[in-house]
């Protein structure tokens, strides 16, 4: 993860974002990032992204595994929320 100097915003923001996780769900999390702006969004997938390639192939297949899983019970669950292709 990028930091700045002590006192930069970078730094600030992030000291910030890590206390604020441990005091918002990561529903209340996505709730307000969905509430900034396109380009304020748009960096923060940026950032995001690139924190997940940084992990092993064992916790990228695990992640992928997981997610496979949500999907196949999501639409267990309402065959209608899958996506047409």
């Amino acid at each position: 993860m990028r930091r700045g100097p002590a006192g930069s915003a970078l730094n600030i923001a992030g000291r910030f974002a890590l206390e604020y996780h441990l005091v918002m769900s990561i529903d209340e999390i996505e709730s307000a990032v969905l509430k900034l702006a396109a380009a304020e969004r748009a960096r923060l997938a940026e950032r995001l992204l690139e924190s997940l390639e940084q992990l092993s192939n064992e916790e990228n297949s695990k992640l992928w595994a997981d997610e496979a899983i949500r999907r196949d019970k999501e639409w267990d669950l309402d065959p209608s929320a899958g996506r047409a292709v």
